[in-house]
């Protein structure tokens, strides 16, 4: 954690910009948290209904600001995916060693395949710390590791078991997100598995002998659209206007459990990353009222699908609204504002990340350099 005022002692804020500052309220910010992270919006799970009410909200309130809309469909960068089920009818998942075996549902594993998979007691071989640098043929086996630590290639596996000790929520229910005109690298099917049961089993694993049956469906696909939603606030100086920062963050989360799973299914997203898509909401609006805009122009975004592996961001990258080379920064915000952090309450601070692949950028007054993870003013400027 940073203290906020180690940011901006060296940096004093034109009087021109408080009442930009002054606009904006807990209230206004608790509002539209209270709408995205509702349960009528179901954990904003990408794709979903939810989602969509999401992207029509946050356009709404980009419209009635009076920012120009950057998508190009109104405020939105619609995108073409292709989703990618797995097809679990008659799925079987059983490990055997020395008499122990596990067995696990569909329901209780994470599944990436692009075909079919009909296996059967098929040679199952363990990686770890020992063996994981090996050069071996892996073809017509099926390999298992622990997820995180290094492995060989294994592109020519039967399949691929992972197992995951800390896994994450609602990895099992999650759909595979693809976008066509990124070409899908050829991998072996991955299943991921998690529980007292998988650690048990893939502790006990030494020496030969294990063997793996695996049967599952082709699975089943189908196309959707979804969406970024951007709008712009031109900029002032006529010599940087065409020039921008952006300021983003992503607004899907988690989705629900399965139907199955008891207690609250919803991911409500509130912290992740609510937070983060009506600060962006408000910023926007409240640099929106001010007389004179800032002197470059700033694009504000709200990302799809970045709990699927970072897609809505990847996607602008692919198809940026500002030439890259023309974005001098982006400002991406991440769960604002909760203070019952385990370590005691956290005011007036910030964490900082993507330090390794930013450099030095001049904030007004001063210049700010971000390496390491850690911010530092570097010195006040009259440039």
């Amino acid at each position: 954690m940073i203290p906020l005022r180690a940011l901006f002692f060296a940096l004093a804020l034109s009087p021109a910009y408080q009442p930009a500052l002054d606009s904006i309220s807990a209230d206004a910010l608790r509002g539209d948290l209270s709408f995205l992270s509702s349960d009528l919006l179901e954990g904003r799970d990408t794709p979903s209904r939810g989602l969509d009410i999401a992207a029509e909200f946050i356009a709404a309130e980009f419209r009635k600001a009076g920012l120009q809309p950057g998508g190009n469909n109104d405020y939105f960068q619609t995108a073409d995916f292709q989703v990618r089920t797995p097809n679990t009818e008659g799925f079987t998942f059983e490990l055997s060693h020395n008499g122990l075996t596990l067995r696990l549902s569909a329901d209780e594993l994470q599944i990436r395949a692009a075909n079919a998979v009909d296996l059967s007691r098929v040679r199952l071989v363990k990686l770890d710390v020992e063996n994981a640098g090996a050069s071996e043929d892996w073809a017509n086996h099926v390999v298992i590791a622990e997820r995180g630590h290094r492995r060989p290639r294994v592109g020519q596996a039967a399949a691929v078991i992972l197992l995951d000790r800390r896994p994450e929520p609602n990895a099992e229910a999650r759909p595979q997100l693809l976008d066509p005109a990124s070409p899908e690298s050829a991998s072996p099917p991955r299943f991921t598995i998690h529980g007292p049961a998988a650690e048990k089993f893939f502790d006990s694993l030494h020496g030969d002998g294990a063997t793996a049956s695996i049967h599952l469906g082709k699975p089943r696909e189908q196309h959707v659209q979804l969406r970024n939603v951007v709008a712009i606030l031109p900029g002032s100086d006529p010599q940087l206007k065409d020039t921008c920062v952006i300021l983003s963050a992503h607004y899907d989360h988690l989705g629900m459990k399965p139907a199955s799973a008891p207690g609250d299914r919803i991911y409500n997203g509130a912290n992740d990353n609510g937070s983060g898509t009506v600060s962006v909401i408000e910023i926007a609006s409240a640099l929106a009222k001010l007389k004179i805009h800032p002197r470059r122009s700033i694009v504000f975004i709200t990302f799809f699908g970045e709990e699927e592996g970072l897609l809505g961001s990847a996607y602008y990258s692919r198809h940026p609204i500002f030439p890259l080379a023309q974005t001098v920064a982006n400002l991406n915000l991440e769960q604002l504002g909760r203070t019952d952090a385990k370590d005691g309450r956290q005011v007036g601070t910030l964490s900082v990340t993507g330090g390794g692949k930013t450099q030095s950028f001049q904030v007004t007054g001063g210049y700010v350099e971000v390496r390491d993870n850690q911010v530092r003013v570097l010195a006040d400027s009259a440039g």
